[in-house]
């Protein structure tokens, strides 16, 4: 990351070496993401997003521009879920469809089948962010959709319930995942989380 930094401070129009430093900036945050190093990882995603939409604006007809944006935002909004703040990560999630559903529409990713499944991988994650946003604002747990999003907008909303000291409401929702498959040890051990 520093010799990018450097490379690119020699001439702040060089576009590739200011790419080469958001893709450092993301990686890194990436790494650190997983280590659980929150504060870090924010600091860089939002670096390396700084800097590709600087880039995406200098050149609004460059695919790659727009695909590098999005796949920040994408990775950011997961980091914002693991966070669980769903708000944010839906904000992320967001902007990175805003992004491609254009791009989509003039058929730019025709033959490029991983991107169009990225492109419904963010879609479910938008559908399961607004569906935990609407159990934590109206606390009904009596949900319907399609069954995977259902199961991570309920988990999404227990935590927050429970981190905000909600314990109650973080019961019930982990109650309502656990009736969805009373078999699945994951949805049993969210619920004894909540109670404990």
């Amino acid at each position: 990351l520093e010799l990018r930094e450097k490379l690119a401070q020699r001439d702040q129009r060089d576009a590739q070496a200011l790419r080469d430093v958001s893709v450092s900036c993301r990686q890194l945050a990436t790494v650190l993401t997983r280590r659980g190093e929150s504060t870090e990882a924010r600091t860089l995603f939002d670096r390396a997003l700084s800097i590709r939409e600087e880039l995406l604006a200098r050149n609004r007809h460059s695919v790659q521009a727009h695909l590098d944006v999005a796949g920040t935002c994408d990775h950011f909004g997961d980091l914002e879920k693991s966070l669980h703040q769903p708000d944010r990560a839906l904000e992320r999630y967001q902007r990175a469809l805003d992004l491609l559903w254009p791009l989509e529409r003039d058929d730019k990713f025709k033959n490029r089948p991983a991107v169009i499944a990225w492109i419904r991988a963010i879609e479910r994650k938008v559908g399961a962010g607004s569906l935990s946003m609407r159990v934590i604002q109206d606390q009904q747990f009596d949900i319907d959709g399609q069954r995977d999003i259902v199961e991570a907008a309920l988990l999404t909303a227990s935590v927050v319930f429970a981190r905000n000291g909600k314990r109650d409401l973080a019961t019930q929702a982990a109650e309502r995942l656990r009736q969805l498959d009373a078999r699945n040890s994951d949805h049993i051990y969210n619920l004894a989380c909540c109670y404990s």
